[in-house]
């Protein structure tokens, strides 16, 4: 099997086995009312390291998929490209989606997987688009795939300085962490089996971002990382202390027989 093949396995099989390490982790709550605790600290410290150490390899890893990856996978990746924008709109929809079902039909906690996974999304991609817009990152192909070290202090208003971390990785594994954190709390049985699918597609979805040009191994890295945190933390901290204020916000609403038929009533608190 080429050096490439036997990557992407090690790949495919390490994200997962770090989205279950974070799950592992965070069963035990927080000793504060701080949404980022110390321990949280210690986590971030410990993805910016996985992440420095992912970088050594960004240049060769870049060379290899350029030089491995037959030009027909190449143009059909480049022909996805308007699906994969589609990405985090559609991930937003599907929690709406979800969130709306839960409320029409009285069922709050199918509510609150949709509501967290907005959250959860809306979080991590706050906290990809700052660090795209510090970093300045340039991308493998304004590069010629040889200079991953290639930053700009606020440069990343250019779009090919846009690649840290890699913002369609860190929507998928947001999604697919909040949904799985919100399932095991409600039906762990349901949970452990709907799970690995979740972090699979997940997976694949940050494996195609290595494809020729658009990101480095340390961009992919880095972006499940944050995806993960994020889902988690959300649903994490709203389990282990109460509704949060958007929490009660969004879920305090039901659904009451009038005269004219069904309304939704909201209670709005703050």
């Amino acid at each position: 099997m080429p050096r490439l093949g036997r990557l992407l396995l090690l790949l495919a099989f390490c994200l997962p086995t770090l989205a279950q390490a974070q799950r592992v982790i965070q069963k035990t709550p927080p000793v504060d009312g701080h949404f980022i605790t110390r321990a949280d600290g210690a986590r971030i410290g410990a993805l910016v390291a996985v992440t420095a150490v992912a970088s050594l390899f960004d240049r060769s890893i870049a060379r290899a998929v350029h030089r491995e990856t037959p030009a027909l996978i190449t143009q059909a990746g480049n022909a996805s490209d308007a699906v994969n924008e589609l990405v985090a709109p559609g991930a937003l929809l599907l929690g709406g989606t979800v969130y709306a079902a839960g409320m029409l039909s009285g069922r709050r906690g199918i509510a609150e997987i949709g509501a967290h996974e907005v959250q959860a999304l809306l979080l991590a991609y706050s906290a990809a688009g700052a660090l795209k817009l510090v970093l300045g990152r340039a991308d493998p192909a304004s590069t010629g795939d040889s200079l991953p070290h290639d930053y700009s202090l606020f440069g990343g208003t250019s779009f090919n300085r846009r690649s840290l971390p890699s913002g369609h990785t860190v929507v998928a594994f947001a999604a697919a962490s909040s949904i799985s954190a919100e399932l095991l709390e409600h039906s762990p049985r349901l949970g452990r089996i709907v799970s690995p699918a979740l972090y699979g597609g997940a997976t694949v979805m940050a494996i195609s971002r290595l494809r020729p040009g658009r990101h480095w191994l340390s961009d992919v890295v880095l972006g499940t990382g944050i995806g993960i945190f994020s889902g988690r933390k959300v649903v994490q901290y709203s389990h282990a202390h109460g509704p949060t204020p958007v929490d009660m916000a969004l879920l305090s609403g039901s659904v009451m027989q009038t005269e004219n038929g069904p309304a939704v009533v909201a209670t709005l608190r703050f």
